[in-house]
């Protein structure tokens, strides 16, 4: 099967190279994987410590890892942590990060690239972040008798890894030597399987109360708002706007909206330009002589500041529900204010666990998002305690980090000495 496996890499490959010249993303992915060796050779050569490795497949991954990086940089200053991203949005955000010493991509999974890229880092633990199976890598962690968990993981029936054809891919998880699963779902679906793990949960509880204290505040934003209340639309996509805009484009209501796309290309922020009939600011444009009175919508056209704008929220609505996949709900909810998402929500079970303490709502029509609207700010009370029921929702889910730690300590302790 491993043979199978490596030939199906090396034909995919050959399939990108060839097509590439078609597609930018494509020749992207494989542009920046090409002196990812030297790349990674000219840092070894400048490294005095060990390395601790930490792969994520994008920036959801990374916020996720981040919380065990930080513990690890407490725990064991002497180490170096060294993070690889499979996609190039995650790399690009996420390239300058102080918690890392190292950030690059994963080289394709072939058995020269894992061997490489070992024997160069040569790291005393690998991590890696909620899904990413890559079989020669892992495989070959277990050669060079490198320690790895899985953290944050989170499986469910129907999922890729489980179907019959998968059998190799899903026989790498048994050589992890600890799975740590967001919820018993995952656990009784490994089990099931014949795989162990150990429930912790999910990470990003740990990552998420930072926002609050590191009270990131700006200008422009807080000019925008000034009084009035805030609607923070985060990680929205076309089929989100759609459903927003009789709401946005209200002009009976004092609501103000700031709009964060999850594609803020041109294209995408030219597309909800479009659709307005109020005024609008992009925040590109913003300048100490924009009009902000006049404003009712305004643009987040970049990357990296949702986090904390939902500090500004009075409600926050978060996309990718109604198609591509819900974003990140725990964001606005450490803010302790009510979210509202489209009706897809499998598979997310924060999103679940949220509407049952009476925090969270989904939606599947304009009709009923108009209503939950006008509900919340009509009522500020009703706001707060739906907001309240967030706030407990999140405390009760931290100290995920510490128990993947209490494991981390006895492995490293030992292998460091």
């Amino acid at each position: 099967m491993s043979l199978f496996y490596n030939l199906s890499i090396s034909a995919t490959l050959f399939g990108l190279k060839a097509i590439s010249p078609f597609s930018r993303k494509i020749k992207t992915w494989l542009q920046v994987r090409e002196n990812w060796l030297e790349k990674l050779t000219e840092y070894q050569n400048k490294a005095e410590r060990c390395n601790i490795w930490f792969h994520c497949a994008s920036l959801g991954e990374f916020e996720q890892g981040k919380p065990v990086m930080e513990a690890m940089k407490i725990a064991f200053p002497k180490v170096n942590i060294l993070v690889t991203f499979f996609s190039p949005s995650g790399y690009e955000a996420r390239k300058n990060a102080e918690i890392a010493d190292y950030v690059g991509y994963l080289p394709a999974d072939t058995e020269e690239n894992a061997a490489a890229f070992l024997e160069l880092t040569k790291p005393k633990l690998a991590i890696f972040v909620k899904s990413e199976i890559w079989p020669n890598f892992i495989i070959a962690l277990k050669n060079h008798k490198v320690p790895s968990f899985l953290i944050s993981a989170r499986f469910y029936e129907g999922q890729s890894i489980f179907k019959n054809n998968r059998k190799f891919i899903r026989k790498q998880l048994k050589k992890f030597d600890f799975i740590f699963v967001q919820d018993k779902a995952s656990q009784k679906l490994l089990k099931k399987h014949n795989i162990e793990s150990v429930l912790a949960g999910d990470t990003r509880f740990d990552q998420v109360p930072q926002l609050l204290e590191k009270n990131i505040k700006y200008p422009f934003v807080e000019a925008f708002k000034n009084k009035n209340e805030i609607l923070v639309v985060g990680s929205c996509w076309e089929e989100d706007i759609e459903v927003l805009l009789p709401f946005v484009n209200d002009t009976t209501n004092n609501v103000k909206i700031i709009l964060a796309p999850h594609d803020v290309s041109e294209k995408m922020i030219n597309s909800i330009i479009t659709k307005l009939k109020v005024p609008f600011e992009r925040y590109s444009s913003a300048t100490e002589a924009s009009n902000w009175a006049e404003k009712k919508v305004l643009i987040i056209d970049n990357i990296g500041m949702l986090a904390n704008l939902y500090r500004y929220a009075d409600v926050a609505f978060v996309g990718g529900a109604f198609k591509q996949g819900l974003h990140n709900i725990l964001e606005p909810a450490t803010f302790s204010i009510p979210v509202i998402f489209g009706p897809q929500t499998i598979g997310f079970p924060e999103a679940k666990e949220m509407i049952e303490v009476g925090g969270a709502f989904s939606i599947s029509t304009q009709e009923e998002l108009q209503k939950i609207l006008f509900d919340f700010f009509m009522d500020k009370g009703y706001r707060k305690s739906v907001g309240d029921s967030n706030k407990a929702y999140m405390q009760s889910k931290t100290g995920v980090t510490e128990k993947i730690m209490t494991n981390v300590r006895v492995l490293l302790t030992r292998r460091l000495e």
